[in-house]
């Protein structure tokens, strides 16, 4: 999902600001290092099946707001598989 955020977000702004824009969306990265660290945690407490029970609702949760609020208009790449 990262490689798509960095290359459709660009498109939004002007070109001097590319860079900035693609840190701040990098810093979306913070979401995994804090799933490293929690996952073991809500483990002990809650057992493994919940933990990822968890984890899956917040990723469906995503799904459906990317789905609902993505940009309608972004291009379909069509590339053949050879």
């Amino acid at each position: 999902m990262f490689s798509i955020g960095v290359a459709s977000l660009p498109k939004y702004f002007p070109k001097e600001r590319h860079g900035s824009i693609n840190g701040i969306y990098g810093m979306g990265n913070i979401g995994t290092a804090l799933t490293t660290f929690s996952a073991p945690v809500l483990a002990k407490s809650f057992g493994w099946a919940t933990t990822v029970q968890m984890f899956m609702v917040l990723l469906v949760g995503f799904a459906f707001l990317t789905f609902f609020l993505g940009d309608k208009n972004e291009p379909k790449v069509v590339t053949p598989l050879r």
